[in-house]
């Protein structure tokens, strides 16, 4: 009986000890916070009217922070071009709402997400929701913010302002940053 006993104890010594593992290992998910530089452009430049627009969007972001031993990720980079019926009146739809982010390791992340744009104090500012569609982090939730300062050429101006101009804003660019959490 003293066996037995034994033997119930242990099992039920492992099984707590491996719930209390599993619950550490898989309660502390991977997440990934990225800081960088987004540019984008706009071909004609956006204006206040509606037109046809070629936009390219550039992100680098030089300097992720992995918060699990694995993947290592140390930067990541994604360009993403569309063709998009926009104007300045409606700024959201100038954004692309996916985009592939290569990482340094080589493995790639598509994310959909869905964005909202202003223009604060000149400049524009983008946060977006989304979900990370397939690859590394996939299911994941993600998060992401833009300010960016707007340009006619290579000349900043404030976006209000550019806005308004026959030749509208052919770009912009300013700090990003995004974070990757998974959904639990």
């Amino acid at each position: 009986m003293k066996n037995s006993s034994g033997n119930k104890i242990a099992v039920s010594c492992f099984l707590v000890i491996l719930s209390i593992f599993s619950i550490h290992v898989f309660a502390t998910p991977p997440v990934v916070t990225c800081t960088g530089i987004q540019s984008a452009t706009y071909t004609p430049g956006m204006n206040d009217d509606l037109k046809t627009i070629d936009v390219q969007v550039e992100t680098t972001f030089a300097n992720c922070v992995h918060l699990q031993p694995l993947p290592k990720i140390m930067s990541g980079y994604s360009n993403t071009e569309a063709t998009v019926d926009a104007s300045c009146n409606d700024l959201g739809v100038a954004v692309p709402n996916q985009r592939t982010i290569i990482w340094s390791n080589g493995q790639k992340s598509k994310i959909n997400y869905i964005s909202t744009v202003s223009i604060v104090n000149g400049q524009v500012v983008l946060t977006y929701d989304g979900v990370v569609l397939s690859g590394l982090y996939q299911g994941s939730s993600v998060f992401g913010s833009v300010t960016a300062t707007t340009f006619i050429g290579n000349e900043p101006v404030d976006a209000l302002v550019g806005c308004a101009t026959d030749e509208g804003i052919s770009g912009n660019s300013g700090p990003a940053f995004m974070t990757i959490t998974p959904t639990l």
